[in-house]
């Protein structure tokens, strides 16, 4: 299987468009908004756009609120 690509939804610095999405890895957002839902809705049709992928949402205090995995989750394992 090929390596998931991980979408993270993050609190950034800037005080106008606060909510970033942004590829894991990247320095550059691929969008940026003023709320988190938006950034959520952004972040979701990214990451079921690319396949193998995983979308990643953090709190305003920089800890992981939720994960959601699309195309190739492993969970539950076979067997």
């Amino acid at each position: 299987m090929s390596k998931r690509k991980r979408i993270m939804v993050h609190h950034g610095d800037d005080p106008k468009k606060p909510w970033e999405v942004r590829e894991e890895g990247s320095k550059e957002p691929l969008k940026t908004t003023t709320t988190k839902d938006k950034a959520v809705q952004v972040g979701r049709k990214i990451a079921k756009g690319t396949g193998n992928s995983q979308l990643v949402i953090f709190k305003k205090d920089g800890k992981i609120q939720e994960e959601r995995t699309y195309v190739g989750d492993p969970y539950p394992p076979k067997g």
